[in-house]
């Protein structure tokens, strides 16, 4: 029994000593100090590129630019022999901008940049990264591996619609083909993100019956749970027709929005409650939204009276340095609450597909203060876009819900999809859209989407 147990004890020993030095080897291999993480890959192309997706055969048979710092860990992937390598991300932009794709690090994609999906996978979409194909395996020091590591919780997708009315021509058709009829195309796509926030250009109540023409609007609050199964979880309010018919019915609207869970910006019961920012939490990140109506036409609130917040600029104010002062301030106050800010202007010129020289002057000094992103109402059409100072400006959405049938630019618009990892803004889609039946929007491709990029793509700067 005795010799048994010591055989058996030897035994065991030799079997630890014959495992232990393989696994003290692959320890050594990786280093006390090290650690093994997968890194992503987002393939790029300028930023008005048509190109949506691409593959490993395309990336196998076309001259590709990367940065010379990832040629060993490309090589895993692909063959390099085709790739043009570059010392600096200043030459990498350019060579991109000159019509060639890139591949670039996930965390050092910037919202200049279109990032396009590889093998039908957006890195992006937080739902869809497990088969993720463009990533390779390092092994780095720990202390390098803070800000590389990737987790698809840390997304958050916000989509940013255009002016929406619901009253006039658009409730005829409501009425007569019912009031889900303006959603129907486009439901699914807007309301597929964290947080979706719409431009609201009407009133919603029910003191007062919807005119079938003019230009004052009112919209019953039987539209609400469309809104609602729409996704939309926050509206401006601040732009010249919410209070259309009177403050009480722009009280009354508030009161109704709010009952109903969905969030109301750039409007309250004083001036500071419309100024004040709205915060979104998605997660650890939180959002603060803050709006201004700057046309003529609308209740701007004061200290005691209801209104919506005010921002005086040209061409319906000249520039009026208190309010803008004001705005700064708002946004420096939000920054202080919130990890993303973002403003959303009522603002500009009619019917212009280019901003004004006070438009770019406040949005620019808008990013400078800390707005991440600044999103513009009112125009009706399509406007440029702007990288500035690491921040992102859309001057115009153009409409989403309207019933201006009378010229193909009304009727264009777009949405604006986007993204941030944790407090960083990675990347925004421009999401062309048109409008039928004074109506009905429905997103669009082809010979039409590419229309109305071309019109954004002239006017825009820092992106091409």
């Amino acid at each position: 029994m005795k010799a048994k147990f010591i055989i058996a004890s030897i035994l065991i020993i030799g079997v630890i000593f014959l495992f232990l030095p393989v696994t003290l080897h692959k320890d050594n291999d990786l280093g006390y100090n090290d650690r093994e993480v997968d890194l992503y890959f987002v393939p790029i192309e300028s930023y008005f590129s048509k190109t949506m997706n691409i593959g490993f055969d395309d990336i196998s048979g076309k001259s590709i630019c990367a940065l010379a710092k990832d040629r060993e860990y490309l090589s895993i992937i692909f063959d390099v022999s085709n790739f043009k390598f570059v010392n600096s991300r200043e030459a990498l932009t350019k060579k991109v901008n000159t019509g060639m794709t890139a591949i670039l690090r996930w965390n050092e994609v910037t919202p200049n940049f279109k990032t396009l999906s590889y093998e039908d996978q957006y890195l992006w979409d937080k739902d869809n990264t497990s088969n993720y194909a463009l990533k390779t395996k390092v092994i780095l020091k720990k202390e390098n591996t803070e800000n590389l590591e990737f987790f698809p919780n840390k997304i958050t997708k916000i989509n940013f619609v255009g002016d929406i009315m619901l009253s006039r021509h658009v409730n005829t058709q409501m009425k007569r083909k019912g009031y889900d009829y303006p959603w129907e195309k486009v439901q699914e796509i807007i309301g597929d993100a964290d947080i979706t926030f719409a431009n609201l250009e009407v009133p919603i109540s029910d003191l007062a019956p919807s005119p079938s023409s003019g230009m004052i609007f009112i919209a019953a609050e039987k539209n609400i749970p469309y809104l609602k199964a729409a996704g939309i979880d926050i509206v401006s309010v601040a732009n010249n027709h919410s209070a259309n018919f009177g403050n009480r019915v722009f009280k009354d609207s508030l009161k109704n929005l709010r009952t109903a869970g969905i969030e109301v910006c750039g409007g309250g019961l004083t001036a500071n409650e419309a100024r004040d920012s709205v915060i979104l939490d998605n997660g650890e990140i939180s959002f603060g939204f803050l709006c201004q109506s700057a046309v003529v036409g609308s209740l701007f609130a004061d200290r005691d009276t209801e209104g919506v917040s005010y921002l005086g600029i040209e061409p319906w104010y000249r520039d009026e340095n208190t309010s803008i002062a004001n705005l700064m301030s708002d946004i420096s106050k939000t920054k202080k609450k919130a990890d993303i800010c973002i403003i959303s202007p009522h603002w500009g010129v009619e019917y212009k597909h280019v901003p004004n020289n006070s438009q770019q002057k406040v949005a620019r000094e808008a990013v400078t203060t800390g707005a991440d992103l600044v999103i513009g109402t009112h125009p009706h059409v399509v406007q440029s876009v702007e990288y500035y100072d690491d921040g992102f400006i859309a001057y115009s959405l153009g409409n989403f819900i309207f019933d201006q049938e009378w010229s193909q630019a009304t009727r264009e618009g777009i949405m604006i999809s986007s993204y941030f990892y944790d407090k960083k803004h990675v990347t925004s889609n421009l999401i062309p859209l048109l409008i039928s039946d004074y109506a009905q929007p429905k997103f669009i491709n082809g010979t039409a989407s590419n229309r109305v990029l071309e019109i954004i793509k002239n006017g825009s700067v820092n992106l091409y």
